[in-house]
């Protein structure tokens, strides 16, 4: 059982193995939970714009965050730490996507353009 919150859950998103689960709140904060347990494992912290999107990579290692400003943040799934800042669209990113072998990412964005 997921501990309550006592803000809006935007969205969630599962790891590509099921592991994780991450609840985007309506703050910008995202939580990591161990999926089969309901174990905390940690929060993402200082967006100043909701989290639109998520996307694990599917080795685990990375999270890609999506924020409203079209800005992209990776972050390191294991320790919390926010590694890359992508910025270039000038409107709203609507899919993210990490390719299988976790090399690239696709963003497509309401701008008609998508990006590698």
């Amino acid at each position: 059982m997921f501990e309550s919150h006592s803000l809006e859950i935007y969205l969630v998103a599962f790891s590509h193995d099921l592991a994780q689960l991450a609840l985007a709140l309506v703050d910008g904060t995202v939580k990591i939970w161990d999926a089969s347990n309901g174990t905390y494992l940690q929060i993402l912290e200082s967006h100043s714009q909701r989290v639109n999107l998520v996307a694990f990579l599917h080795n685990l290692a990375r999270l890609a965050l999506v924020l409203w400003d079209s800005t992209v943040k990776i972050w390191d799934a294991n320790n919390g730490t926010c590694l890359q800042m992508l910025e270039g669209h000038s409107n709203w990113i609507n899919l993210v996507a990490f390719s299988h072998d976790s090399a690239r990412l696709t963003l497509a964005s309401w701008d008609s353009t998508i990006k590698i």
